[in-house]
Formats: C-alpha cells, sequence, structure tokens
C-alpha cells in the first residue's frame, strides 16, 4: 500500500487527526529550539536549552542551559524531552496508522497512538507547569526584572492542546465510531 492510496483510504476523522498533529508537532519543534519560554525586562530570553542577553546591540550573547545546576530547571527539561518526543513518535504512529501496510486502520495501531498522545501530552503539560510555576520566582535562570512568558511557552500549551485533543479523536478513529 502507497502512501496516496493509504490517504484515499483513511476515514475523514483519521485526516483530520494527521493534519492536527502535524501543527501541534511543528509547534512543539518551534517551541523546543526557541529561547522565548521566558522573557525579563524585554532583553533576557530563557529557553529549554539556551539563555539570550538581546538587550546591549553591542554585547549579544547565548549561553547554553544543559546541565544547569538547579533542580526544578533539569527536570523541566527531562519532561520537556519526553514530551517533544512523544509527540514527534504520536506524529509517526498516526501517518503509519494511515499508510503502514500492516498498520494501515489496525485498530491496535490506532490505540497506540492515542495512548501515546495522551500520556506524552501529560508530559509536556508538567514541563509547562514547572516552567511557568518557577521562572518568575528563581533569579538564578532568569535574572530579576519585570517578567512574562513568551511565544515558545504559549506554543508549547497550544501543542499539548492539540496532542491531548488528537488522542481523544484516535480513540474514536480506532474503534471506527
Amino acid at each position: 500500500m502507497g502512501i496516496a492510496s493509504g490517504l484515499r483510504d483513511s476515514s475523514l476523522l483519521a485526516k483530520l487527526c494527521f493534519l492536527i498533529i502535524f501543527i501541534a508537532n511543528v509547534g512543539s519543534w518551534i517551541s523546543f529550539t526557541t529561547t522565548s519560554w521566558g522573557i525579563t525586562d524585554d532583553k533576557y530570553y530563557t529557553g529549554i536549552w539556551r539563555f539570550c542577553n538581546m538587550g546591549d546591540p553591542n554585547n549579544k550573547y547565548c549561553a547554553m542551559l544543559d546541565g544547569f545546576a538547579k533542580v526544578w530547571f533539569g527536570v523541566f527539561q527531562a519532561f520537556a524531552c519526553i514530551g517533544f518526543a512523544g509527540l514527534n513518535a504520536s506524529c509517526l504512529i498516526i501517518a503509519l496508522y494511515m499508510c503502514g501496510g500492516s498498520c494501515h486502520k489496525n485498530s491496535e495501531t490506532g490505540l497506540c497512538a492515542s495512548v501515546c498522545c495522551i500520556f506524552t501530552a501529560i508530559f509536556w503539560l508538567i514541563a509547562v507547569i514547572i516552567f511557568g510555576a518557577k521562572f518568575e520566582d528563581d533569579s538564578d535562570v532568569s535574572l530579576n526584572g519585570s517578567k512574562r512568558l513568551g511565544f515558545s511557552f504559549g506554543l508549547a500549551v497550544a501543542s499539548l492542546g492539540l496532542e491531548l485533543i488528537v488522542g481523544v479523536l484516535m480513540i474514536l478513529v480506532s474503534r471506527k465510531l
């Protein structure tokens, strides 16, 4: 079975699930790789992996945050990694459900996609909650000043919400309702 025939044979709801999970995946990639999870004084940008100073035009720099010595930040990074990887896996499983030979319209594959979506959205949710709760209080990660959550944070929230929706819809798809 080819991709074109798999897509043609898939239900409208399965196609909708794939479109939504693809959009969530793009948002997740942007969120995972950018430095706008938190913004301090409109010039210091904190992401999952980098902290950037963009305030002084003569002294712009970014510093890596891998292995940063704050336990909460390491836990946040771990949950974000699991949520990110799981969303990618969910997208792949749904693609297999739609076009993947023996996986095509297989109810176990559909339920696997559903479970993967729901569980990894929970991991993304935990990461978002940790960052949202700790960012403003911790001056070691984000310095002191006027703080707000950035667009990367918002994209992560939107991605996990879309992933939860797809998880529920994939239950319906796999049961052929």
